[in-house]
């Protein structure tokens, strides 16, 4: 009975111990995901917490939608009533798209829907000739933003995302596109919407259903990939693109952005919802919101001239909070002040005189502005002392000193001899009359 209880203590000990700790710091070797290209990007800093070929060129399938749904959301009125052009409605029958008929009209946030959540082609096609008039005009402008934005490893051929081997993007890029993305709340409510309801159109009598292809925010397309923290994302497949999705996510004030591009199916599982999971879980329990800097906390001393102090302390305006391990917060967060000009009394209270960059192995974690906590007033004695003192240490100042001094003992000696020679003629020419 004995050993059968010490037994049964250690298993039970031995099962404790083998089990995570919540919020523990757990490696994720960035080799086990399938994903070829991969990110894991802090949302509020846009600092990228891990990545795995982030920069290298790949194809992005339908996460192009993403600049499209972006630049229409921010050009057009969402009640526009748009009429599909025979152009827009030409789509590649092995594409996705809801089959939408020339002279069908539809609003701009049907549209959005078809769009976003259904992954439609020719939806792409039509908001693209809506912005801009036709397509090439609006392709155009999605690489013109794209370099504006400084995605410098994208280029766009279509609003879709259909197979081009011209059209390509970087993870990283996708990474900061996504964040974009995020911050217009138009876009943000459709992306995250599960399933649409489309009302019947002119063409169309029937309702069409969307289910969004984004199985991390809905059972209703396919089972076993719902994750509550993930809140809206797009996904994308070509067969030279692989299954692709960019996902937004949050859990406990945390605000996650993940990429993963060039997954694969494996044993019937869609590998880009498994690798997004992985991400999101490691960067949760991994990182959390540390306060680098608290506003008005002093952030350093400054050397201010003409004043009686001599020095100015110098406050944070804001507070800066960054997504970090534990691990980093040891090693410690490096700061590099620049001050807009050197600082001269009278300096106010609330002057702002400079920032203050915050970084972590070289890579900048944010920047605040700089503000002098006390007035400082001008002094006119440490004005005049500064003065004397840069004279008084010039060597020129005595050089200049020197050189007045010996024209002075010439113009002496000159002067001396020349009263020398006048007494001397005087005397003689009173000697001469005297005979």
């Amino acid at each position: 009975m004995r050993k059968r209880l010490l037994y049964m203590i250690m298993t039970v000990a031995v099962l404790f111990c083998a089990m995570p700790v919540a919020g523990a710091e757990q490696e994720l070797d960035m080799e086990d995901l399938v994903a070829q290209h991969v990110v894991l990007m802090d949302y509020d800093s846009g600092r990228i917490l891990l990545e795995k070929s982030a920069t290298e060129q790949t194809y992005p399938a339908s996460t192009t939608k993403l600049m499209t749904a972006l630049l229409a959301a921010e050009a057009l009125d969402l009640s526009a009533v748009v009429t599909i052009s025979e152009t827009a409605a030409d789509v590649e029958l092995d594409s996705s798209n809801l089959g939408f008929k020339p002279g069908e009209q539809l609003t701009v946030e049907e549209l959005l829907y078809a769009l976003l959540v259904y992954s439609a082609n020719d939806a792409a096609n039509a908001l693209a000739e809506a912005v801009s008039g036709d397509i090439p005009s609006f392709v155009a402008l999605m690489n013109e933003k794209a370099s504006e934005w400084g995605l410098s490893g994208t280029h766009f051929c279509n609003p879709h995302g259909y197979h081009d081997p011209n059209h390509y993007i970087t993870a990283k890029d996708l990474a900061v596109l996504m964040r974009r993305v995020v911050q217009n709340q138009t876009v943000l409510k459709v992306l995250s919407t599960p399933v649409y309801e489309m009302p019947p159109t002119n063409l169309q009598p029937d309702k069409r259903t969307l289910i969004n292809t984004n199985s991390m925010i809905t059972t209703r397309r396919e089972m076993g990939y719902l994750y509550e923290p993930v809140k809206a994302g797009k996904t994308g497949y070509t067969s030279d693109a692989g299954h692709c999705l960019a996902a937004y996510a949050e859990k406990d004030g945390k605000r996650l952005i993940s990429v993963v591009l060039n997954s694969k199916m494996e044993d019937g599982k869609n590998e880009s919802f498994e690798d997004t999971e992985q991400l999101l879980r490691y960067g949760f329990n991994t990182y959390s919101p540390q306060t680098v800097v608290k506003v008005s906390e002093i952030v350093e001393s400054a050397p201010v001239k003409w004043s009686e102090a001599g020095q100015a302390a110098l406050l944070s305006e804001t507070t800066l909070s960054v997504m970090l391990s534990d691990a980093e917060m040891e090693k410690g967060v490096e700061k590099a002040v620049a001050l807009t000009e050197e600082l001269k009394a009278p300096l106010s209270k609330g002057d702002v005189v400079g920032t203050v960059e915050y970084r972590m192995d070289g890579v900048p974690l944010g920047t605040v502005s700089l503000t002098v906590a006390e007035d400082v007033p001008f002094s006119f004695m440490t004005m005049a002392g500064h003065v004397c003192r840069v004279v008084f240490t010039n060597p020129f100042f005595w050089i200049g000193v020197a050189a007045l001094l010996v024209l002075w003992i010439v113009l002496r000696a000159m002067k001396r001899r020349r009263r020398r020679r006048t007494r001397f003629n005087r005397n003689n020419y009173r000697a001469r009359r005297r005979y």
